[in-house]
Parts: structure tokens; C-alpha cells; sequence
């Protein structure tokens, strides 16, 4: 496999992004759980926007997991 470029991201201004509980990714006006699967990748499990003191959700994830509750 070929060796990969490093990547270098920079925020002049700070960031605009946080990491809450380990696992919440909180942007803009997004906030969701990513979630690392060896077969598939990277998963979002849950995404709500929240826009005028109002918050959508926008995954539901599935069926087993709203049982399970994982959303």
C-alpha cells in the first residue's frame, strides 16, 4: 500500500467545533455521533440540527438500535 500525505488542518480564528462526552460532535449548528465500524467506516448514529430554539432530529438510526437504545 502506498504511504499517505500527512494532512494538516489549521483554525486562525479557533475552533468552531467540540467533542462532548467522548462521543458528541458539536458544529455549527450540528451536533451528531460518529462511530468507528471496521466493516463500513465511519457511522453516524444520531444527527439533529437545531435551528431557532428548535432541535430536528435528522437520523432516527435503526430499528434495533432505537430497541437497544442506541439512537
Amino acid at each position: 500500500m502506498k504511504p499517505t500525505n500527512p494532512i494538516s488542518i489549521e483554525h486562525p480564528q479557533g475552533r468552531s467545533s467540540s467533542i462532548e462526552d467522548g462521543h458528541i460532535v458539536k458544529w455549527a449548528y450540528w451536533e451528531f455521533h460518529p462511530k468507528a465500524d471496521l466493516r463500513v467506516g465511519i457511522v453516524i448514529s444520531l444527527a439533529m440540527v437545531s435551528e431557532t430554539n428548535e432541535t430536528r432530529r435528522h437520523l432516527e438510526g435503526t430499528k434495533k438500535q432505537r430497541e437497544d437504545g442506541h439512537t
